[in-house]
């Protein structure tokens, strides 16, 4: 069977945080069936990551479509920022067919939001085009694209298909019509499922940085409050962190008790948290405005159980007391965490490794985005 070639285009390239590692599994899981190739912005670390793992890249320093500050400076910058843009579509598109014009192209597939390069590289090339939203934008990360809002949302629409990761996300962006579709990622193989007991003294938070959007300030509050640090346990903070943030995270902490700072460990970025997952008592998932949550679904995977803010997409999938726990507030989160750390075998964690096999396995995956991919193809074949 010939596989069909498809170019992925990444907005991470300087940390590899969920998108790069969903974007690797949705590659793994459909590579019976597709020739992938990755478009980046620059050689950093996810170049290396795709590289390492057998995955051809290209590196063209492509725009992205967003900002961060005020009306008058967006004014300000609107025109030059389109001729910008502009210009650098134009390369990209000519870089792409000198180095796989030979080759050929037959999907773009766009998997961020945050950039439209993917837009245009599928009209250039006459070729179908999938767009992948994983997050908010404006909710989660406080960016928003220039033309706003409403514009982005009908390019968006405008694909040939558009995935939002949760239902959530897709209501963000009004995707509602035949092209638009709702596939939570894959994260592992079914092999993987695994539920270790009994559990280690220690609850878990992960995410790729350290910040209060994310919910760390939230972890900490609720761990101090729990009183659990008096009967042994600890709070293992994985991800990176600035020294600022670290500051402040700490002086939470000796808020409630100075001789609770040792019972918080920093561990900065980890590149795999699996054995960290399989033995804590329970994973803290605190965000605000989490699109999926991936490390959530790793969570479920490992046997380890959930504790998280009742928000973003994660209410797509975890159900409370059956699959996870929910909390609207810090207190809630510390009740839930004695709760938790009481049961000597939470049924929850055979519930979420059961559900992991039936939506978040990389074989399951594999199969609805290639259902996707032959569609496109087949409409092609009869315009």
């Amino acid at each position: 069977m010939n596989k069909i070639k498809v170019l992925y285009i990444s907005h991470e390239s300087k940390e590899i945080a969920g998108a790069t590692l969903s974007l690797y599994n949705l590659i793994h899981s459909v590579e019976e069936w597709v020739e992938p190739v990755v478009l980046l912005d620059r050689k950093d670390v996810v170049y290396d990551f795709f590289q390492e793992r057998g995955i051809p890249c290209l590196v063209f320093p492509f725009k992205r479509v967003l900002y961060n500050y005020g009306f008058i400076k967006r004014v300000l910058l609107s025109l030059p920022r389109l001729i910008r843009d502009s210009v650098s579509n134009d390369k990209c598109l000519q870089f792409v067919k000198n180095q796989l014009g030979s080759q050929g192209i037959d999907i773009i597939h766009s998997n961020s939001s945050a950039i439209t390069v993917g837009e245009y590289l599928a009209k250039g090339l006459g070729v179908k085009h999938v767009w992948h939203v994983r997050e908010f934008l404006d909710k989660d990360f406080r960016f928003h694209p220039f033309g706003g809002m409403d514009r982005l949302r009908k390019r968006i629409n405008r694909a040939d298909a558009c995935i939002a990761i949760t239902s959530q996300v897709a209501q963000h962006w009004n995707m509602t019509g035949a092209n638009a579709h709702v596939i939570w990622d894959a994260v592992r193989k079914e092999e993987d499922v695994c539920a270790i007991l009994p559990k280690e003294k220690y609850f878990l938070f992960c995410c790729a940085s350290l910040s209060d959007s994310k919910g760390a300030d939230t972890a900490v509050k609720a761990f101090c409050m729990s009183g659990l640090s008096q009967k042994g346990y600890s709070l293992k903070m994985v991800g990176n962190c600035t020294e600022g943030y670290k500051e402040k995270l700490v002086h939470i902490i000796r808020s409630f008790s100075d001789g609770m700072v040792e019972n918080v460990e920093f561990l900065g970025y980890q590149k795999d948290v699996t054995p960290l997952m399989k033995r804590a008592t329970a994973f803290l998932m605190c965000s605000q405005n989490e699109g999926l949550g991936r490390v959530t679904i790793e969570a479920m995977c490992y046997g380890c159980p959930v504790i998280a803010r009742h928000s973003g997409g994660t209410v797509d999938y975890l159900k409370d007391r059956e699959t996870g726990y929910f909390f609207t507030h810090d207190e809630q989160c510390a009740s839930l965490m004695n709760e938790v750390s009481s049961m000597s075998a939470p049924t929850t964690i055979y519930a979420a490794n059961e559900f992991f096999k039936l939506h978040f396995t990389e074989e399951v995956y594999g199969i609805q985005i290639n259902c996707i991919y032959q569609e496109l193809l087949s409409q092609q074949k009869y315009e």
